[in-house]
């Protein structure tokens, strides 16, 4: 097989880009809280003025509304009558200037990824319905809220190849829910090969997109040589031996050694390989080119071996 030509030189700067969405996204998150605050401050603050009001009702007049609402807001915008808050117009402010920034770096990394497609001769697709069907992966959570680049599609030696980014929210009430990056790359086999999930254990703080919990116990299996322990393998168990004649311990000897934190997943003639949690850059998509041509190469010569 002739030797992998990819420009990866477009595609230096997205972590960086990725890692300015991020940290704007902070500065919003933090921002509405602040607002948050500050809005449930006024609900309370109106409410003991309200109870208060009423306790003393049997002594004086209790205030209406109004008055009540009036003598609170000037409290808690500085004394100013006029009902103006400077404080809570500033942040209202920043959020819209944080939202409008946050476009600045998504279309810096849309330029860098089209860049790199226009270089490297790929066909972006942007028809939304088929590129929604080309970067589906059977065993992602539909769950987890993310999106996906716009997927490219080339045909490299002889092999068909769909290339894309998936980022995706994970955290929850006592931490950030932050955007994470999957870099994945899908090929076309040349054999219908039955279903086949790979995980590999050393991406477990993988949480929002982990894999192992999706199937039942009688499907998983392990593979064989010193570093089948480093997976998780699942398939139906009429087709665990298929599984085992095609990643042979050669096989996940070059899995492991060059993409050890790389899930993969076969269906049909396809097969998807997911290198998690390592942000797109030149490097990673290098790795991940050279490294998927060099596995399929072994999983093509173990298809012709055992004849399927």
């Amino acid at each position: 097989m002739s030797p992998l030509t990819v420009d990866y030189a477009p595609l230096r700067n997205f972590p960086k880009l990725f890692l300015l969405y991020i940290w704007i996204g902070r500065a919003k998150m933090i921002l509405l809280r602040l607002v948050f605050l500050a809005v449930l401050g006024v609900v309370v603050g109106w409410a003991i003025i309200v109870i208060i009001a009423l306790q003393n009702s049997s002594f004086q007049a209790a205030p209406t509304t109004t008055e009540s609402y009036n003598f609170f807001e000037s409290y808690s915008c500085g004394n100013d009558a006029s009902g103006s808050c400077s404080e809570f117009n500033i942040i209202l402010y920043l959020i819209v200037a944080v939202y409008v920034v946050k476009v600045i770096p998504w279309i810096w990394m849309n330029y860098a990824w089209s860049n790199f497609a226009k270089l490297n001769h790929f066909h972006r697709e942007i028809d939304r319905k088929r590129a929604k069907e080309l970067t589906t992966v059977p065993s992602f959570n539909k769950n987890v809220s993310n999106w996906s680049s716009t997927p490219l599609t080339r045909n490299i030696n002889g092999i068909g190849i769909v290339f894309f980014t998936r980022c995706y929210k994970e955290g929850g009430l006592l931490r950030w829910r932050e955007w994470k990056m999957d870099t994945v790359i899908k090929l076309e086999l040349p054999v219908s090969l039955p279903h086949i999930v790979i995980n590999a254990r050393s991406n477990e703080k993988a949480r929002a997109s982990n894999m192992t919990t999706r199937y039942e116990s009688d499907m998983r299996f392990q593979f064989e040589g010193v570093n089948g322990a480093h997976y998780d393998a699942y398939a139906a168990r009429s087709d665990q031996s298929t599984a085992l004649q095609v990643f042979t311990p050669d096989v996940l000897e070059v899995l492991y050694y060059k993409l050890p934190e790389t899930d993969i997943e076969i269906q049909d003639n396809a097969i998807w390989l997911v290198q998690r949690y390592k942000v797109l850059n030149d490097k990673v998509a290098s790795e991940l080119f050279d490294t998927s041509i060099e596995l399929y190469a072994q999983i093509s010569k173990q298809i012709k071996f055992i004849k399927l």
